[in-house]
């Protein structure tokens, strides 16, 4: 998803999972890449897990979601927002953690396992990890949300310049986010380089991932 105009809102949502994930079975493992170039003053790069039977021709922010996930900025502030299904309950991540704030893209994970155990990468780099029932504060749902995970979105308010959100990657064991991971990290290290040029900036993304493809990065 790419959010060019400003005072605008914006949402895109797929449900052709390859999967379906049942989240009282399964580890979750969710990496996607998010850039929120400056100066957007308010906006987010918030990806959400979509329960089975949400409607794609509605998604937007009144969608129930089983997870919600990604960087999120109002004017200087940037933090992660993290919000999970936790046994019939909405966990709200309580840790103030300051993910980059600069004006390149990041590959942003989250991982959710069995064991009551998380864990937050940014760059591949640990970011944050500890327990659900710890880092967590829960509140009573307002409807019940089924733990089968059959679709994803990005929706946001932008004021500001542009936000960039894709590449989602959505799977059960580990090593799939590090085959998909590598291919992606080594594109965003291209694109990052193209945006740092003045000529790259404004030649736009849609050209740069087409010769980012062709390269096959």
């Amino acid at each position: 998803m790419e959010a060019r105009e400003e005072h605008k809102y914006y949402a895109i949502s797929t449900d052709q999972f390859d999967y379906v994930f049942d989240a009282d079975k399964d580890n979750i493992y969710v990496q996607f890449i998010s850039d929120i170039i400056n100066p957007v003053a308010v906006g987010n790069g918030t990806l959400v897990l979509l329960p089975e039977g949400f409607d794609q021709d509605t998604f937007s922010k009144d969608t129930p979601y089983w997870l919600k996930f990604g960087p999120k900025k109002y004017a200087s502030n940037t933090t992660i927002h993290l919000e999970i299904t936790w046994k019939g309950k909405r966990g709200i991540w309580k840790l103030d953690r300051k993910p980059p704030a600069d004006e390149t893209a990041h590959l942003y994970r989250f991982n959710l396992n069995q064991d009551g155990t998380y864990g937050v990468h940014v760059d591949w780099h640990p970011f944050a990890e500890g327990k659900v029932e710890e880092d967590f504060d829960f509140v009573d749902l307002e409807a019940p949300i089924s733990n089968i995970i059959s679709g994803a979105g990005f929706e946001t308010y932008m004021v500001g310049n542009m936000i960039t959100n894709g590449y989602v990657l959505i799977a059960d064991e580990e090593q799939d986010t590090f085959e998909y991971g590598d291919y992606i990290h080594k594109h965003i290290i291209e694109r990052n380089y193209y945006y740092a040029d003045s000529e790259g900036r404004a030649r736009g993304f849609d050209e740069i991932e087409t010769e980012i493809t062709r390269d096959d990065l």
